[in-house]
């Protein structure tokens, strides 16, 4: 006999059990979406993989891609700067965090922009220059929309 109670979260979205067609396609990204702080800090977590993971192939096609020394300093420089973000993305969820996420993928997505176009002749370095592109833009967005679910709102008067 089945019972009328279903269980629920901490915060009273009900559980549908796993066997459900609908589980995946319906709970989960209302679940996910509706404005949970945990989903917000796990985003903020994936941003900061994110950004570890921009630094760490920006900085191993620098040094064995690259030949020109200036763009050899600036995408190191930017792959340093990526992964302390993404570093203290992991262990600092906070908006200040959120803000300099922000600023960087701006930076990133402008450098990569602008390295895309000094080697657009070069196929295969203008497209790994538009998907580091992508990796820092995707990082930034993602923990700005993860940042209205880490940080107090503030009531509407």
């Amino acid at each position: 006999m089945e019972s009328s109670r279903r269980e629920s979260c901490s915060c009273g979205f009900p559980l549908l059990p796993p066997t459900s067609a609908a589980w995946i396609l319906s709970a989960i990204p209302r679940h996910l979406g509706s404005g949970h702080v945990e989903a917000g800090m796990n985003r903020l977590r994936f941003a900061g993989i994110l950004w570890i993971f921009a630094a760490l192939i920006s900085i191993a096609i620098a040094l064995i891609f690259r030949i020109d020394p200036l763009q050899i300093a600036v995408t190191l420089a930017a792959g340093a700067v990526a992964a302390v973000l993404g570093a203290w993305m992991l262990a600092h969820q906070s908006s200040s965090v959120i803000s300099a996420s922000m600023i960087s993928g701006a930076v990133w997505v402008v450098l990569y922009a602008v390295l895309t176009l000094l080697q657009a002749g070069e196929l295969v370095a203008w497209t790994t220059d538009v998907f580091l592109g992508i990796l820092g833009v995707a990082a930034a967005v993602i923990a700005y929309r993860a940042g209205g679910r880490t940080s107090p709102r503030l009531p509407i008067p």
